[in-house]
This record gives structure tokens, sequence and C-alpha cells, in this order.
């Protein structure tokens, strides 16, 4: 497909977005109502096929009678080509494997149980609609830019009230690494096989990583068939017991050992949230020293209000005093006949007067300036630490302490450079590195975070420098052991 194509005189295609499941999705133009709209169409070779062509067709209609707010709405079904199309609403959010590349070590708990319990509740839906998704994974999931979460490209989903096949008889369906063990013996599609590819997938936001690696289709064949899955409290000792054993569930290898249904694994994923929100979790202070942390709590550092407006104030002040002295100079050099006439006076009061002004001007900017600043935080907890800077955005990232071979707090006083040094299997992609503004430095560290004094709003290193050991533990490296090169 070509941009500029009209598909049964209405949709106009745009651009290409990419290729996902069987086909290729465009951003296109509907003529009839005015509207942006995402299409879907088949990959060209299903049109050797009259029968799938025709399969087709029936699936896309029955994820278009799916009508719940956490799928993927399809408005229209066609064909171009003698090939079908889907006519879906256009997301604005970004899909789970997207969320991944910024957490290369797993997602934070709380997060990825708030991402998948939606998940569950849709499927839910579906599943009682009598259709299954057989699709599941990080990239068909998607959290919208308004907090939303959505299940997409049902143009798989299977009516199992139909009792059809959308490909012929033996032929395996899906992504291999989601793929439960009775998919991959060729028994139909069913409830339980969404739950099992719903456990892989919470299992990857997790470990950053599927719990049957492969590589290869013959050995996940064997991984998924016969060998248990990792428990994953190995892996991130801060899993809740209850969450891995829901875990292990969605995993077994036996349909009817799994959840009997998605709406019961959405509420065993919001007990297991609500159970960590309760309120014995510790307030996190913005202002105040470090506080030891507890063993499930966590400590917030950020700048002090006080400190922002004074270091901007300073800073202000002198700026303006030496911009405007210099000027004065300048200025009272020129002058004949001012004070005593002499150039050198006349240029000595310039200097007075006008750097005078410049420091209260200077003083007003920066108590304005620092009072609106707000302040950069460092989050540590047990899994990890979480930076905030007001500088960039977006503004937050997450390194877990499980992805880290040392961590280290290089400089003196209140300047100091937060360096970390991944293990091989967490090495950071290029792109979160330049989303998240991070630098690779000597021995192969990177530059988490600066504090400095011309940045008043960055938090002090000597409160990090308190802190940090606590939770880092023995990953916490020495300045004096740093290495060199």
């Amino acid at each position: 497909m070509e941009p500029g194509v009209v598909l049964s005189g209405r949709y106009r295609l745009e651009r290409l977005l990419g290729h996902g499941g069987m086909g290729e999705v465009w951003v296109a133009h509907d003529g009839g109502l005015d509207r942006t709209v995402a299409v879907k169409i088949v990959l060209r070779g299903s049109d050797a096929d009259p029968g799938l062509i025709a399969r087709l067709r029936r699936e896309a209609r029955t994820a278009g009678g799916l009508q719940h707010p956490g799928i993927t709405v399809v408005h229209d079904v066609g064909e171009h080509e003698s090939r079908p199309y889907f006519v879906m609403e256009l997301l604005d959010g970004q899909d789970f494997a997207a969320l991944l590349d910024e957490h290369p070590g797993g997602l934070p708990v709380d997060l990825a149980v708030e991402l998948v319990a939606p998940v569950a509740e849709a499927l839910d839906y579906a599943h009682r609609q009598q259709v299954v998704h057989r699709d599941l994974k990080p990239s068909n999931l998607m959290r919208l830019a308004d907090g939303g979460i959505k299940v997409c490209d049902f143009g798989l989903a299977l009516d199992t009230r139909a009792g059809g096949r959308l490909t012929p008889q033996g032929m395996v369906l899906g992504t291999p690494a989601f793929m439960a063990p009775e998919l991959w013996r060729a028994e139909p599609a069913n409830a339980a096989s969404d739950l099992y590819a719903l456990g892989v997938t919470l299992h990857t936001l997790l470990a950053g990583t599927p719990p049957f690696p492969g590589p290869t289709m013959e050995t996940l064949r064997h991984q998924h068939l016969t060998m248990p899955p990792p428990p994953l409290r190995q892996l991130r000792p801060d899993i809740p017991a209850e969450l891995d054993g829901l875990l292990q569930g969605l995993l077994a290898k036996n349909p009817v050992d799994r959840p009997s249904s998605a709406l019961h694994v959405a509420q065993a994923l919001r007990t297991v949230l609500g159970a960590r929100q309760t309120p014995h979790t510790p307030t996190l202070r913005q202002e105040g020293t470090a506080r030891r942390p507890s063993s499930d709590g966590a400590t917030t550092l950020t700048a002090r209000r006080r400190d922002i407006v004074f270091g901007t104030i300073s800073i202000l002040a002198m700026l303006m005093f030496a911009v405007l002295a210099v000027g004065g100079v300048l200025i009272g050099a020129k002058q004949q006949d001012f004070v005593d006439g002499s150039w050198q006076n006349n240029a000595l009061v310039g200097f007075c007067v006008m750097g005078a002004g410049g420091a209260v001007l200077g003083a007003l900017g920066g108590f304005v300036g620092g009072w609106w600043t707000k302040p950069d935080t460092l989050t540590l907890d047990g899994q990890g630490l979480t930076v905030t800077r007001q500088d960039r955005q977006p503004g937050s990232f997450l390194v877990r302490w499980d992805s880290l071979e040392r961590i280290a707090l290089d400089g003196d006083g209140n300047e100091a450079e937060l360096l970390a040094w991944f293990s091989p299997s967490h090495k950071p992609k290029g792109k979160w590195l330049a989303r998240n503004g991070i630098a690779k430095r000597r021995g192969g560290s990177y530059l988490l975070y600066h504090s400095h004094f011309f940045a008043p709003q960055s938090v002090k290193a000597d409160r990090l420098r308190e802190v940090l050991p606590q939770y880092a533990g023995h990953l916490y490296v020495d300045p004096d052991h740093l290495p060199e090169t």
C-alpha cells in the first residue's frame, strides 16, 4: 500500500504506523465522518485462500461487536483488492513494549500491577462475549495519554461460539514467546490460553524478559510444554508472594490449573495493589533531612524550598551586579561633570550605583524565580532509585538495583555526580539514554544525576551521600575506589 490510496472510496491512507500481527497499520482520514482513524490491512498472501478471507471478515466483525472502554473500538470492516481491512480508533499513547524500553530491568511492581489489572478486566468482558484474543503481548497493550489502558489488535480474535478456526488445522498462530502449551499442540484457543499469555506478559513487565526466552522455535516449544516457570521472587525479592503465586497459576501447563477467569485475576491484582498501598507506607516528605528507612519504606530527597530561593537569589544577584557594575564603569568614565570630574571617581561611583541596583533587581528576580522553581527529587526504595528532573521531559526514570553492578557518588561537598554501572544483561538502550539525558562516562559508567551549585533545584549531594548506601547496600562503591578509565 502507498500513501494516498483510498479504501472503499472513504478511507485515505496518510502514513504507515508499522507492521502488527498479520498486517500493516496506517493512519488514515475517514472522509465520511471527517475524522482520523487507524486502518489495519491484512498482509498480501491471504488472498490465495478465500476461506481465510471469509474467516477474517467474520472475526473482524466479532471484534467490532466488543464495546468496552478497555478494548480498541473497531469502526468498520472492508476489503480492498481482496485484502480485508479493519478501521479502528486511533490511540494516543504508548504501548507496554515501549514502557519496557524505558525500564530495561523491569517495571516497578505497583506500575506493572496497575497496568495489567485493567487488561484482565477487559479480557473478562471479551471472554463473557465468547471472544478470545489469541495474541496478547506487551506491544498489543497500550497506556493512553490520559492514563487509560487499551487492549489492541483483536484482529486475531476468535468467536468461540462459531466453532471455526482462523487458520488451517494444525497451524500455530500467535507470538511464540507468549503462546500457551495447548496452542503449541495446535489445540483450539480458549479463555485459558489468553490467561497464560497474560501471565507471560506480566512476567515480562516485571522481569524485563519473558519467562521462556528460547531462542529457537524448537527451544521455545520445549520450554512452554515441559519447563516450570521460573519463580520471579528469586530475581525480584520485592515482588509479594501473593503476586508470585498468581503468576505461577497463570503459567500453569494445564489450562484447568489456571485461574478460573480473567475477573479472578483482576481481583487478585487489585488485592495485591491495595495491600501495597496501605497506610503503613511512609509519607514522602518534600523537605527536611533524610531519615533512616524501614525495610519496606522509601525516602524521597528534594532540594529544600529555602535553598532554591536563596540559591537563585545569590546567582541572579551576582550576575546582575556584575553586568550592571561593568555598565556603570563604562558610563561613569564617559561623564565629564560627575562628582569631581575625574574619570576614576566617576567610574567608581557608577560601579557602586549600578552594581547595587543590579544586586537588588537580581535578588527580587531570584526570589520570584526561586519560589516558583520546582525541585528535583530522588526517591530511593527497596527496588531502586527514581530520578525526577525538572529540566527534562519526560522528567522521571527508574533504575533498579538488580540491574546494576555498582553505583557511586563521585565528588566532594555539594558538587557530585551520581554514577551507575549496569550489568551486561541490563545494558540500557540508546533511545532510553537519550530520552532521559543520561551520558556514558568513564569506566563504562552512566551519569544518572549531577548535583551542583549553579542548579539550586538540584538535590544536595551530602543528603544523597548519607542515604544511598542504606538502599544500594553492597552495590555502593566508595568514590576513592572508582576506576580511572
